[in-house]
């Protein structure tokens, strides 16, 4: 299989993942969700342990109102955290349980209010 040729005639796998995140981002700068899914999905592929990859894949499916495929790489951030009460995953929980309805909405809005009390008390 011949490998995909991008930019300047560098191989897509030659790319860091902080070259298809910044490619990703520059997309989304210029208006072309479509085009900066693909690299951060790429990147997700690369770095599927890497939280801020998913927390990028979000923000770009949401770009492209993908509520649900955005839902599951904030949940996949928090799973990568391995401690969902991590305060550092407050605002992944916010984002979700904006996604959400109902009672899974309400426990995501209190696992985040949570997760924000907690780390103003670490701040503090």
């Amino acid at each position: 299989m011949a490998a995909m040729v991008g930019e300047r005639g560098a191989e897509k796998k030659d790319w860091s993942i902080e070259d298809l995140l910044d490619r990703s981002q520059k997309c989304l700068d210029h208006c072309n969700p479509e085009m900066a899914v693909r690299f951060v999905r790429r990147a997700a592929e690369m770095a599927p342990h890497d939280a801020n990859v998913f927390d990028h894949l979000a923000e770009v499916e949401m770009s492209l109102g993908e509520t649900e495929r955005a839902s599951r790489a904030w949940i996949r951030a928090i799973e990568i955290t391995g401690n969902p009460s991590d305060p550092a995953n407050a605002e992944r929980w916010l984002y979700i349980a904006q996604l959400q309805e109902g009672d899974a909405s309400r426990q995501s809005y209190t696992q985040a209010i949570s997760l924000l009390q907690a780390r103003t008390r670490l701040d503090t």
